[in-house]
């Protein structure tokens, strides 16, 4: 049975316990952030229980995850994720509930061996029994309903970034026109950033993929994708000129990027700053948004549509319009 009495027992255990019974298959954006509140969690209840001689006893080892473990599962911890802190409801909440398990241990079990005895699952049983004193309205803000957990459960099943990488790198690799394929190709032999191998790969293989409209399979997806990188990184002012050298003229309406695409400056700065320290995007990714926000590349059709992509990426792992 998982449990506080496992906590207890030190970082070995934890870790075996962990590996066997809480690491999902898959790591998602959501799992992550929920990681983290936990973490959030633990410390604010750590520096609530306190240190001596300024503490509520000397069990702050037991009794943190034992006042954490009776919330339950119902804490709203993608509140705490996006606030990176407990509210002061919580935290005196948390504290009371801390106050009442110390009393509780220190009456009830045998002082010199309370370490022992709470590693035990019978220990968790008993104190899971008793009726504590928790003012459960004044926390309604934060608990999670059962519709939100489900909702927030479905988003991390059904999420499959491999697959929304996949299919953006695939879309981005067709915007680059047949003229421009031919272009990264003689760019590539004179500065020598490509060698004869992806030189060719360029200027034939994805020149013609792109003009034919066939299939792009996984391996020249990455292989293009690598040259894609090296142009962004030595020479990103070439992709530029993608729109005067597409075959097709736009239409009008095409370049109505933010009627289209809902992407403007002050967008484009939000996932600049969110994605700053997150590393979500690939740094080219990250690096292209930063220069549209410099000034350095226009917000035009092609540009907003990378940044609609980056958009639907980074509301995957937790990134919202509104997030100041």
């Amino acid at each position: 049975m998982i449990g506080p009495h496992i906590v207890v027992r030190g970082n070995e255990k934890n870790y075996a316990q962990f590996i066997n019974n809480n690491l999902p298959k898959k790591v998602t954006g959501v799992y992550f952030e929920d990681a983290i509140a936990k973490f959030i969690l633990f410390r604010a209840a750590e520096k609530l229980y306190g240190i001596k001689p300024n503490s509520i006893g000397d069990m702050r080892n037991v009794v943190v995850p034992y006042a954490i473990s009776l919330f339950g599962y119902k804490l709203n911890l993608e509140k705490i994720w996006k606030s990176q802190s407990i509210s002061e409801e919580l935290a005196a909440v948390l504290y009371s509930l801390m106050k009442q398990l110390n009393e509780f241990i220190l009456h009830n079990f045998p002082s010199s061996h309370y370490i022992e005895w709470a590693k035990k699952e019978v220990c968790w049983k008993t104190i899971k029994q008793q009726d504590w004193n928790i003012d459960i309205d004044s926390i309604k803000a934060d608990l999670a309903s059962d519709e939100q957990l489900k909702k927030r459960k479905s988003v991390a099943d059904n999420l499959d970034i491999d697959a929304l990488q996949r299919e953006y790198e695939v879309s981005l690799l067709r915007s680059i026109p047949y003229a421009l394929w031919k272009k990264i190709e003689e760019w590539g032999k004179d500065s020598g950033f490509l060698n004869t191998s992806k030189q060719s790969f360029a200027g034939f293989d994805m020149a013609h993929a792109v003009k034919n409209n066939r299939t792009i399979s996984d391996a020249n997806r990455t292989k293009a994708m690598r040259i894609y990188e090296v142009v962004c990184e030595h020479n990103i002012d070439l992709l530029a000129e993608a729109d005067e050298l597409e075959e097709q003229p736009k239409t009008k309406e095409t370049k109505t990027t933010n009627t289209d695409h809902r992407i403007t400056i002050e967008l484009v700065q939000k996932m600049v700053d969110w994605d700053k320290h997150r590393h979500i995007l690939k740094d080219w990714q990250w690096k292209t948004m930063n220069d549209i926000i410099s000034g350095r590349f226009p917000l035009n059709d092609r540009y907003a549509w990378g940044c609609k992509k980056n958009l639907e990426l980074l509301k995957k792992h937790g990134f919202s319009e509104e997030t100041e």
